[in-house]
């Protein structure tokens, strides 16, 4: 979690970068970044990831519970994260989620290393909607309705074990690499036959 309070000019353009490492593989670090001018002048704001093995892990059972099955083609050893940004503008007293409209000019950038990414794949990332709380300075993940979409994903990048992506909306991510099931016939040599 880091927090970081909007900029009131434009000397400050560095981005808001959170790290997290896998505590169950070590391999696998979550980086995200966020423009810090997607909160305005004034306005104060929390970064918050959560990553696990599973559903409950990230969620909690109850929440895991409400969120439909993982669709085929899950990542061989994939974990799932939830991205929050919330934003205060009374000096902190209450908090709410960034308004998706802002993400839209200024996505949220994230990418997702020591992934096992057969060659044959077509490696994406789907996300489920999920919202958040924050009452007494703790966050609640909350789950919404709908499924497993890759919407409001852009720009998905794979660089050897590395998969990369942009989100105009925030929620629960998870990497997937279906396999591939085109046939490609090869020509025979010299071109076509008919």
């Amino acid at each position: 979690m880091v927090a970081w309070n909007g900029p009131c000019d434009s000397a400050t353009t560095d981005d808001i970068v959170l790290r997290i490492q896998n505590p169950e593989n070590a391999a696998q670090v979550l980086t995200v970044s966020v423009d810090r001018a997607v909160l305005n002048c004034g306005e104060r704001g929390i970064l918050s990831i959560a990553l696990g093995q599973s559903l409950a892990h990230v969620l909690g059972s109850v929440a895991a519970g409400q969120v439909p099955t993982l669709p085929d083609g899950f990542a061989e050893n994939g974990v799932l994260f939830d991205i929050s940004i919330v934003v205060s503008d009374d000096d902190g007293q209450s908090y709410t989620a960034v308004p998706s409209s802002r993400l839209v000019s200024r996505p949220v950038r994230f990418s997702l290393s020591g992934l096992n990414l057969p060659a044959d794949s077509s490696p994406m990332f789907m996300h489920f909607p999920t919202g958040v709380t924050m009452a007494s300075e703790n966050f609640r993940l909350t789950v919404g309705s709908g499924s497993w979409t890759q919407t409001a994903i852009q720009n998905v990048q794979i660089q050897g074990t590395t998969l990369s992506a942009e989100a105009l909306s925030l929620s629960l991510f998870a990497p997937f690499s279906p396999v591939d099931d085109t046939v490609v016939v090869p020509e025979k040599p010299g071109g076509p036959t008919c």
